[in-house]
């Protein structure tokens, strides 16, 4: 019994970390805990419990804190040969570098696990590699390699049964339709994206889908549709408690605003949330220095 332990207890960290990521119910306390437990008598626990606490932080805009998690636990996948949890942190300081427009690193990381992933036989980690491929080429404007990476990664999460893989597949052909202008396709892709995030409880998903698509209604010139979608991706990102996309959204629905009360509350919303991001990443910078670490 007791050489199951760490591997249910890692079980359960997987468990505990998807079900807040879903539900943006609980914190990363407890996380935290078994990481600093698990730190005196399992390694692999240990790195597991502080790549899901960089994945929280990740899915709350806090990129500071992702990024010196994902390498903390980083260095002890190396240390102990675990292949899959190495991949897995350089695929996820890869999407923080996305997030902060630095495609070159990004692309890098995402090559680099990539790599991993194919040579230990994950096709999951491989489809996922792709298809950020894919979020980079788009970023960069580059929207015949972002189609191309999508439609590669697409193949794949439908072999393994990748519900989640299939709908970001759909929202990033939607994204390039909008830019393209071609309102129809667009509408088609995000609703079957929207579908899929909704069916399997992915409210990250289901939040930026609907983002989008309040985006693509204000390009129609579809106030009230747009203003029902920023509402409802609001409310989301209100509960999985993200600051980034909070403030994004309420200068969304400034620009909608029915009054100038309304778009200056919508503003100063806005702002805080700014605000409350750079709080956060000045936070751990001084954390770092009074650890020494810079």
């Amino acid at each position: 019994m007791k050489e199951k332990t760490p591997q249910r207890a890692t079980e359960a960290i997987i468990t505990w970390s998807e079900f807040v990521q879903s539900t943006g119910i609980g914190s990363i306390k407890l996380l935290e805990k078994a990481a600093e437990a698990a730190s005196k008598f399992n390694k692999a626990f240990s790195a597991e419990s502080l790549f899901e606490i960089g994945r929280i932080a990740d899915l709350h805009s806090e990129a500071e804190t992702a990024m010196a998690k994902y390498e903390e636990a980083l260095q002890i996948f190396c240390r102990i040969g675990d292949s899959l949890g190495e991949a897995n942190c350089i695929r996820s300081l890869g999407g923080v570098a996305d997030s902060r427009s630095d495609y070159e690193t990004a692309t890098a990381k995402y090559e680099e696990a990539l790599q991993i992933y194919r040579r230990i036989g994950e096709p999951l980690g491989e489809a996922n590699c792709i298809a950020s491929l894919g979020d980079v080429a788009q970023g960069r404007s580059d929207y015949e390699t972002a189609t191309a990476k999508y439609e590669e990664a697409l193949q794949i999460y439908r072999r393994i049964g990748s519900q989640e893989g299939e709908a970001n597949c759909f929202h990033g052909f939607g994204q390039i339709s909008l830019f393209h202008s071609d309102y129809e396709q667009a509408t088609e892709r995000f609703n079957q994206a929207l579908a899929i995030y909704r069916k399997i409880g992915s409210l990250r998903g289901e939040a930026g889908c609907l983002f989008n698509m309040g985006r693509l209604a204000f390009a129609q010139k579809d106030q009230t549709t747009a203003r029902s979608h920023f509402e409802q991706a609001l409310a989301l990102f209100e509960k999985i408690d993200n600051p980034l996309w909070l403030s994004k959204t309420h200068r969304k629905l400034a620009k909608l605003a029915d009054d100038e009360t309304e778009r200056t509350a919508h503003l100063e919303l806005a702002h805080r949330f700014q605000e409350r991001l750079a709080t956060i990443d000045q936070m751990l910078l001084l954390e770092k220095e009074a650890k020494g670490e810079d």
